[in-house]
């Protein structure tokens, strides 16, 4: 989560106080930072840069850190990762932050057993009716349980885990049937014909099909 959050929690972070939020403010912000799991990238691969990213044009003392990234796996990265604050852009009154951001395990931020079985989606799923009710009663299910969004996210997408193994079971087994289908007609008009019967219409047609 990034950008410009015209405001500021600490004062180390501002020269000037304007941009420094209240207390209960601070209560709040921290409260919906907690629930999304996301901690300030910077107090963890800032610097050694400069920390100032908006740089007043009517108040030149008046500098602050208004625009953060935020991550909540930050544990998963590798020694490698930082961020600093690009200075040389002299045209806007914001410096952009620069992010070199590498996972050592990309698994280990997956919670649970999601990284174990993957999202894989047969497009021709989409189309049926059966995968659409599915989808459309676990988004259901979803926004009616009383969560954060970020875990209403995680809920999600581990409902879908379900979906998709539920469809690749049963689309499974109704390509095997199919399958078994076929190989009977294509054996028994082959037969017929060995035995020099000719094919009627329709069975040319089935076999054709299959």
């Amino acid at each position: 989560m990034c950008g410009d959050f015209n405001m500021v929690e600490l004062d180390t972070d501002c020269t000037t106080f304007p941009s420094l939020i209240s207390s209960r403010e601070k209560s709040l912000w921290n409260e919906i930072l907690d629930s999304l799991k996301c901690k300030d990238l910077w107090g963890y691969i800032g610097g050694p840069t400069i920390r100032y990213t908006f740089h007043s044009r009517s108040h030149r003392k008046a500098m602050s850190r208004l625009d953060r990234c935020y991550y909540s796996h930050i544990s998963t990265f590798s020694a490698i990762s930082k961020m600093w604050v690009d200075a040389t852009m002299l045209l806007s009154d914001h410096s952009p932050l620069l992010l070199l951001l590498a996972d050592s395990n990309w698994a280990t931020s997956i919670l649970g057993r999601l990284h174990k079985i993957p999202l894989r989606i047969n497009h021709a799923w989409i189309k049926t009716a059966r995968f659409k009710s599915k989808v459309d009663n676990l988004i259901q299910q979803v926004l009616t349980v009383k969560l954060f969004a970020s875990l209403k996210w995680e809920a999600l997408v581990v409902g879908m885990q379900d979906v998709i193994r539920d469809c690749g079971k049963y689309f499974s087994n109704v390509l095997k049937e199919a399958q078994a289908e076929a190989q009977h007609i294509i054996f028994s008009s082959t037969e017929r014909v060995d035995m020099g019967h000719s094919l009627s219409h329709k069975d040319y047609s089935r076999l054709c099909d299959a």
